[in-house]
């Protein structure tokens, strides 16, 4: 905790949780819509809130393109404390590329997209890579712009069946740290 640039005067913590459920529709051979439901909770120091929100999306699939659009965070929180939150709803739009490596058994997927929070904000670009192995094993690397105090984040996932466990890395400028992030999925 910093009141002005310099050394720290203590320390607290911040808590997230985000958990969502998944609904696809394909409405044909190349197009689908899905949405997410999603419960909320943030505690910082002492201090909890928690809500929901929805997040739309469509997808669209030809050969090795694919394009997408996302509408996230449309809902509300409680009060943290005193204070109202107001969640980033916001829209995503991107595209990426598959290239097949078969001399390797691999395929390198490559995508770019833009992302704007409805209210205020800066617009950032992202770029990002995938090398996955086998259907099995994915390395990730990518660059986010726009922001002050990141830009490179790496990744890593694990791919079993139904299964799927990812690990991302994204370190921060200004002894602010890094952010790590372990994401546990299933398909049904």
């Amino acid at each position: 905790m910093r009141e002005i640039p310099g050394e720290s005067i203590g320390e607290f913590t911040a808590q997230n949780l985000s958990i969502g459920l998944s609904l696809g529709y394909k409405m044909n051979e190349n197009l689908s819509i899905g949405m997410t439901g999603k419960f909320l909770f943030e505690k910082i120091y002492i201090d909890n809130a928690s809500g929901i929100a929805l997040d739309l999306g469509g997808l669209y699939v030809k050969d090795k393109l694919s394009l997408g659009l996302v509408l996230s965070n449309l809902g509300s929180m409680s009060d943290l404390k005193n204070q109202a939150t107001k969640l980033p709803s916001a829209v995503r739009l991107g595209g990426s590329y598959n290239f097949d490596l078969t001399g390797i058994s691999s395929k390198l997927t490559v995508g770019v997209d833009g992302y704007k929070v409805f209210d205020g904000g800066k617009f950032h670009a992202n770029t990002g890579a995938e090398l996955l192995y086998k259907d099995f094993l994915a390395l990730r690397v990518g660059y986010q712009s726009g922001y002050e105090n990141k830009s490179i984040s790496a990744g890593i996932g694990l791919k079993y069946k139904a299964f799927s466990l990812d690990y991302a890395f994204v370190p921060y400028k200004y002894s602010l740290g890094s952010s790590h992030t372990i994401t546990v999925g299933t398909n049904f």
